[in-house]
């Protein structure tokens, strides 16, 4: 089997949120542990936090809980999301050999682990295997060895999503409704656990 390593991007400032949003609770666990809870389902305990803005307070979390993986953090979060990525990828390229890299945000309050199986069962060992939502490529996303340098080479605020249209690389589209709800503000967050709560009555 493929040695897949998860990086959960959770770099940002969240000024939208006004706090940290990674620690927001969200059924009485923080919306961070949620995706660490779903990496694991995937990779073990092959997860890697990249920190950033809020790096105090997520280390500060995850030494009180028992997460194994290590904490990355880039102290240049400010130039956006692709840097994050590039550092990060730089960070396991260079200290672990992993066959591949699921990229995962910490803030895709819908996802579930069922989604995160579907995008394994799509990965080749080759290919690109990604989200598809909002007509539209997006992450969680796994990343084969021969994208490496180029998920290195990311800058700004685009993140990967320009590789995953890359004609370059064979992708597979895994349409996946859940990815496409993320959290930016306390009332979105709010309104999720309404929502949550109504489904489960």
């Amino acid at each position: 089997m493929a040695s897949i390593g998860t990086l959960i991007l959770a770099a940002g400032a969240s000024s939208r949120f006004n706090g940290c949003k990674a620690l927001a609770l969200f059924n009485q666990q923080p919306l961070l542990q949620h995706a660490i809870n779903h990496s694991n389902t995937i990779t073990g305990s092959h997860c890697h936090i990249v920190t950033g803005a809020w790096h105090e307070d997520i280390s500060h979390y995850l030494a009180k809980s028992h997460y194994h993986g290590s904490v990355i953090h880039h102290r240049q979060w400010q130039q956006g999301i692709g840097s994050s990525i590039a550092f990060a990828v730089q960070y396991l390229d260079k200290h672990y050999s992993y066959d591949a890299i699921l990229i995962l945000l910490a803030d895709q309050i819908a996802l579930c682990s069922e989604d995160l199986q579907r995008l394994l069962q799509a990965y080749t060992g080759d290919n690109i295997s990604c989200a598809f939502y909002h007509n539209s490529p997006g992450v969680p996303a796994i990343f084969p060895p021969h994208s490496f340098k180029q998920l290195q080479q990311l800058s700004g605020d685009r993140g990967a999503k320009r590789l995953l249209s890359d004609d370059r690389f064979d992708i597979c589209h895994v349409v996946m409704p859940n990815a496409a709800i993320d959290i930016d503000t306390r009332d979105e967050l709010l309104h999720w656990q309404q929502h949550d709560n109504r489904e489960e009555k």
